[in-house]
Order: C-alpha cells, then sequence, then structure tokens
C-alpha cells in the first residue's frame, strides 16, 4: 500500500499534461488491443486449413472465393494479410504513444527542474552553508533522471500492464472460460510478491542515491580543489578515497541489483505454473474432445502474450520505486521554505541615499549557537566609508552580510535610510547594495558578461563597464588577454590571477552604481602598489555613495571616515585613523606591528 500512495503522489505532476497522456493512452489501447486479437486471426486460419472444419462466424461475412480447397493455402493468406495490417497499424500507433509519453515526461521534468533551480535561489544563505555541491547536483541531474523516467517508461509500462492484464483474460475466456479459471489460480501470488520486493528496492534505491550524493561531492571538491591536491602531492590519497566511495557505491548497488533481478524469475515462475496448467489440462480437455485444436492453440498463444506484461509488471516497480525515492528526495528541499521573503507591506526608499543604521543589533546564525554579534549600535551616514577591522572570526563579514539581508537580522536592528531592511522589497534591496565578497566569484561567461553581471535589468553601457574597470585598475590586464573584454573565463575565472579576480568583482560591483557599497577584503590578493591606485580610485568613484570596507591592512584602513574594530561580536573601538592610533587600543598595536614588518622588509 505504501508504494501505491508513494505513486500516487508522484503520477499528481502528471495532471498539467493531461491532455497529452490521454492522447498516449489511447494510442496505448490500440496498441494493445490490436496485439490481443492475434490469436483469433490464428484461430481462424486454422479452422480455414483444416478440412472439414466448421469455418469462422467471420467468414460469413467475406467472399466465398476466398476460401475452400481451390483458394490458395485454403484462405488462409485472408487471414494472415489481416494479421499483417493490424500488426502495421499498432506500429502506427506505437510510435504516437511512445512519442506523447516521452513528451509528456520531458515537459513534466523540465518544469520541475526549473522550479527547483528557482527554489534553491531563494532559500536562504544558512542552506546553502549546510547543503553539498555533490548533494544538489546529485538531486538536479540524477534524481530528475529517475523521476522522468518514471513519468515517460514506467506510466506506460503501468498502462500496458493493466491494459494486457484486462483485456487478455477477455480473449482466453472467449476461447475457454473454463481453461482461463484453472489457468489463472497462481495469479494471486503476484501482489505478494510485488509487496515483498517493492520495500526492499524503496530502501536499498535511498542508499544507493544518498551514496552516490556523497560520490558527487567527493568528485566535485577533488576538481575543483586539483591545484591544493597537486601542491600537497596526495593525489593518491584523493583517488583511495574516492575509491573507497566507489566501492561503497557499487556494494548498494549490487544489493539493489540482488533484488531487482529476483523480479522477473519469480513472476515469470508464476507463468511457467499457468503455463504447466494449460499444457496438462487443456491437452487433457483436447485429448477427450472437449476442446478443438484451433481454441486450445490460440489459447497457448495468447497466455504466451502475458509474458510481456509479467516482465514489464517487475520493471513498473523497479521504476516507480526508484522515481517515487527520488521525487520524496527532491521534495524535502522543495518543502523548505525560504526564510527570507518580502513583508506583506513591503515597500522601497524612492531616492536612496544610503544611510546605513544597527540599532543594539545582536545576532546569531542558529538559534542555540553563540551570537556572532551582540549589542551593535552604529550609524553610517550617507555617503561615508566605514571601514571594519579586527581578528579573524569577530563578526565583520556577518555584520556586512546583513546589511545585504543574506542573513535576515532580528527586526527593528538594521535601518536603510531610516527603514527597516525586513520591510524593503528583497529585489530593490539587493539592487542597492552592491557587494564584493571575501570568496571571488566569477562565471564561466566573457570578461564583459561578468562586469555587467549586476545588470540584469537594463542592457549594460559596454563604455561604462571599460570605466569601471579602469577605476578597479583591472583594464590593462584584460587588454593584455588574446580577446580583451570577449574573453571567455573557466570555471570560477581559473584563468585569472587572484588579484585580477578580485579586481574583476570591484569592477562588478561599482557597475551596479548601487548607493550602498561593500567591499569585503576584496584587496588581499593585490600587491600595495596596486592596492593604493585602487583606493585612490575609489575614493574618489565612491563620492555620494555609503562605503563599507574590510581588511587587515593599516594603509586600506587609514583613508576611511571611520574604523570600526569588532572583537567577539562587539564593537570594542571607533574612530578616525588618528583617533585610534591615539587611544592606544587594538588598531594602534596593528599599525606599530605592519609598520615593524614594513621596516623589516
Amino acid at each position: 500500500m505504501g508504494m501505491i500512495r508513494e505513486s500516487i503522489r508522484t503520477m499528481r505532476y502528471c495532471a498539467p499534461e493531461k491532455k497529452i497522456y490521454i492522447w498516449g493512452l489511447l494510442a496505448l489501447f490500440i496498441v494493445d488491443a490490436a496485439d490481443a486479437t492475434s490469436p483469433y486471426f490464428l484461430k481462424w486460419g486454422m479452422q480455414a486449413a483444416e478440412v472439414g472444419a466448421e469455418p469462422p462466424e467471420i467468414q460469413k461475412w467475406l467472399p466465398e472465393s476466398w476460401f475452400g480447397p481451390d483458394a490458395p493455402w485454403h484462405g488462409m493468406w485472408v487471414y494472415a494479410l489481416a494479421y499483417c495490417l493490424v500488426v502495421f497499424l499498432a506500429c502506427y500507433f506505437r510510435y504516437w504513444m511512445a512519442m506523447t509519453f516521452s513528451k509528456a515526461a520531458i515537459n513534466i521534468t523540465t518544469r520541475m527542474r526549473s522550479d527547483f533551480y528557482a527554489h534553491i535561489q531563494r532559500l536562504p544563505a544558512t542552506w546553502h552553508d549546510r547543503a553539498t555541491v555533490g548533494t544538489v547536483m546529485s538531486l538536479a541531474t540524477n534524481d530528475m533522471d529517475a523521476c522522468r523516467f518514471f513519468w515517460n517508461m514506467g506510466m506506460l509500462l503501468f498502462f500496458d500492464t493493466l491494459y494486457y492484464f484486462a483485456i487478455t483474460p477477455v480473449v482466453m475466456g472467449s476461447l475457454s472460460l473454463e481453461l482461463t479459471l484453472i489457468c489463472l489460480i497462481p495469479l494471486p501470488l503476484i501482489p505478494v510478491i510485488v509487496i515483498v520486493l517493492s520495500k526492499k528496492i524503496e530502501d536499498r534505491f535511498e542508499s544507493v542515491q544518498e551514496q552516490f550524493s556523497t560520490l558527487s561531492e567527493q568528485a566535485h571538491e577533488s576538481f575543483a580543489g586539483s591545484k591544493v591536491v597537486k601542491s600537497f602531492a596526495i593525489e593518491d590519497r584523493q583517488v583511495e578515497q574516492y575509491a573507497k566511495l566507489s566501492r561503497e557505491h557499487q556494494k548498494r548497488s549490487m544489493k539493489l541489483a540482488l533484488v531487482q533481478t529476483l523480479q522477473n524469475p519469480a513472476l515469470l515462475l508464476l507463468l511457467g505454473l499457468c503455463d504447466f496448467i494449460v499444457v496438462i489440462y487443456g491437452g487433457f480437455l483436447v485429448l477427450n474432445g472437449e476442446m478443438l485444436k484451433a481454441e486450445f492453440v490460440p489459447f497457448f498463444f495468447a497466455l504466451m502474450r502475458l509474458t510481456h506484461p509479467m516482465i514489464a509488471l517487475g520493471m513498473v516497480i523497479a521504476i516507480f520505486q526508484r522515481g517515487n525515492v527520488s521525487r520524496r528526495r527532491i521534495e524535502e528541499v522543495m518543502s523548505i521554505a525560504p526564510a527570507i521573503v518580502d513583508a506583506p507591506d513591503a515597500t522601497v526608499v524612492e531616492r536612496p541615499r544610503g544611510e546605513v543604521e544597527f540599532k543594539h543589533l545582536t545576532f546569531a546564525y542558529m538559534p542555540d549557537s553563540p551570537p556572532a554579534l551582540t549589542d551593535v549600535s552604529l550609524r553610517v551616514p550617507a555617503g561615508s566609508m566605514v571601514a571594519l577591522a579586527g581578528e579573524v572570526g569577530s563578526g565583520k563579514t556577518t555584520l556586512l552580510n546583513l546589511v545585504a539581508r543574506l542573513y535576515d537580522p532580528p527586526a527593528g536592528t538594521v535601518f536603510i535610510d531610516g527603514v527597516d531592511i525586513r520591510k524593503l522589497k528583497m529585489e530593490w534591496l539587493r539592487r542597492n547594495v552592491a557587494v564584493v565578497p571575501q570568496e571571488t566569484f566569477l562565471f564561466s561567461e566573457t570578461i564583459s558578461e561578468n562586469i555587467a553581471y549586476g545588470l540584469s535589468h537594463i542592457t549594460p553601457d559596454p563604455d561604462k563597464l571599460k570605466y569601471y574597470a579602469r577605476v578597479a585598475n583591472v583594464e590593462s590586464d584584460i587588454l593584455e588577454l588574446s580577446s580583451g573584454y570577449d574573453t571567455m573565463l573557466g570555471e570560477r575565472g581559473v584563468n585569472l590571477s587572484g588579484g585580477q579576480k578580485q579586481r574583476i568583482s570591484i569592477a562588478r560591483a561599482l557597475a551596479c552604481e548601487a548607493p550602498i557599497l561593500i567591499l569585503d577584503d576584496c584587496l588581499s590578493a593585490v600587491d600595495t602598489q596596486t592596492e593604493e591606485a585602487i583606493l585612490y580610485a575609489l575614493k574618489k568613484e565612491a563620492r555620494g555613495r555609503t562605503t563599507f570596507i574590510v581588511s587587515h591592512r593599516v594603509s586600506t584602513l587609514r583613508n576611511a571616515d571611520t574604523i570600526i574594530v569588532l572583537e567577539r561580536g562587539k564593537i570594542i573601538e571607533r574612530g578616525s585613523h588618528d583617533e585610534l592610533l591615539a587611544s592606544g587600543g587594538w588598531y594602534a598595536t596593528l599599525d606599530k606591528l605592519q609598520q615593524l614588518e614594513a621596516g623589516t622588509a
């Protein structure tokens, strides 16, 4: 019953394509009905060929000259030709049957894959922090294919089997009702086999899919971190780890195959018992004259036609259980409600100035985790530059992530132009806060497309893109490339240096022309001379924009209007460069250490 309930849930996705499925089911019915009539042609042909036998009823409606001793093959050619025409008709509808089921399955999978991708995009950063790329990719590819196979071949074989088991016994009963009732005695064992095997298939397939996700994640990490792997000369260790996971996947797959391969032999064994009964009891009826040879042979032929649906039934069980498991895995993700959504009364600021204010902000990533920020209060005037300093893990990035609402701050703690960001429309907020993250990420597109990435809502001006590349001090590097701005980047910008990737990310953020600009330690991979050139250009370009900059270099921090020092999520110092040096605190110590390092160098 569990498999039936789960299969019905999976079938619900077919509703939008019901018209296509109806046409497919009609074509399938014609195919199976045509196939089921084949025993009649055999019966009629044998009756026509048997001398002295009573001619079949249908012969009365046909010209007499086609039959009899003087007719070719005693008239058997008529039934042979009719059978060929029926086969041709079945083949024609078989093509349309396969096409319609394929079309419906492709449509459903395409829609589901798009919905899944869109849902993943809307899930909060906290979910992405926990999810692995391998699991998500497994769901988007392997599990989606299992669902598609359910909606295509699974649905087709299910109704095909249903039609056969409905039509064939009727044909057999019309030939001999007594023999039909007796030979079907073993068939009630079918549900027993289905129930026993289906649960085992479901559990083992789910185990296989989980291990496949782990295997995919291992492969993704190894490929993405190939340079790290090579630099530590641990290729053999990575190969062994992958082989170990692969062997576990093989082990689980073999356990699944062990159960699946039992289906067809078990079901065909039942059919063999039916064949045995027909041969013994049917032969007895023929020898006693209670059944004609022209009835027994077509009857046995009809029974043999159940071989295909018996095999198909085993396939249906496997396909349905695989599809149900994959659909359930996908739905587990789809059922997660996006944590950050627009409020019912969400609004926008018509003329944003860029003033940002934090009021007694305390924030923890998880309810049971210690706070990453504690009682942070800070007002940043529009158009000013604020630098954030502090040790690793002090809360600098967390504070800036809350401005862009990548994580949801408590109500009444973060404001832009006097409006609680939880009451601002998400699309408006993200377009008015440009971020250069710590971890630079470039897409597998051209350099110009990467710079224009945040301008999807407008047509980018090529001259402006080049201007911001100059501001980020990266244009000279771009022009040295073979195709300049049209250079296609590899995955994550692998064909660029770390400094080039950071500067392109800065150009991308500047091109958005947002009133709030966040630079999260995005100059760590450039040399001091390049850093000074970028900061000078940024100071000029950032006029009128509220700018947050995170850095561990005093040379980067010193030009800010206000410097904030964080320690364990709390503000411990604030002021200008000169004020903080005079106070002799953490910032002053940092400055002395870096001057000492510079003098030593």
